[in-house]
């Protein structure tokens, strides 16, 4: 889940730091991809309409061929 997508729906930092019942600065120092635990909370706030895309959360993939 993006950050300002999340920041857009809510109507700013402060609305959605409220609606998490967090603070302003929790919601300030996220990086553009929403922290999981927060990304679960938003979507269940969001009535649904907030999703997080797992794509968004899938580890890193390693390359699993090697040279032979």
């Amino acid at each position: 889940m993006k950050k300002q997508d999340a920041i857009n729906f809510f109507g700013g930092n402060n609305a959605l730091a409220r609606a998490l019942g967090a603070g302003k600065s929790t919601v300030s120092e996220w990086p553009e991809v929403i922290p999981e635990q927060f990304a679960t909370r938003i979507h269940f706030k969001s009535g649904g309409k907030l999703d997080f895309g797992l794509e968004d959360y899938r580890p890193a993939q390693q390359d699993s061929q090697q040279a032979a």
